[in-house]
């Protein structure tokens, strides 16, 4: 039973962590684009969800390097990894999203909680098909 538990916190560890180096990465791109004046735009959101769902599969892709098997053995607790683990990673982002309102701090379209939602299938699609 705790292995099982184990398995399941690795592979949200996983993916968690990436999305949160990607938030990080978003942040910083937009302040220095920020810094030479350049104003960000607001993107289509059928546009907008498809960059973020191939941006998670990338970024999925590039976590088999480092962690080509998936911490998940049974074929059930996978497929619901691929249908939790988006909605847990969305709510995350989403707080964080808002605690950096209330700071005052600015957001990004990551901190939204259907954008986050969608980088994490993507990247959970990816490990699904893909970690054996």
């Amino acid at each position: 039973m705790i292995e099982t538990i184990l398995e399941i916190v690795f592979e949200i560890l996983i993916q968690g962590g990436a999305e949160i180096i990607a938030e990080l990465v978003t942040h910083k791109t937009r302040k220095r684009r920020r810094a030479r004046g350049i104003e960000p735009r607001s993107m289509n959101p059928v546009v907008s969800g498809i960059f973020w769902i191939a941006g998670g599969a990338l970024m999925g892709a590039g976590s088999l390097i480092f962690f080509p098997q998936s911490f998940i053995h049974s074929e059930s607790l996978r497929i619901a990894n691929l249908i939790l683990t988006p909605l847990l990673l969305g709510a995350l982002m989403a707080l964080i999203g808002r605690k950096r309102l209330a700071n005052g701090e600015e957001t990004v379209p990551l901190d939204k909680f259907s954008n986050a939602a969608l980088f994490a299938l993507g990247m959970a699609g990816v490990r699904f098909f893909f970690a054996g």
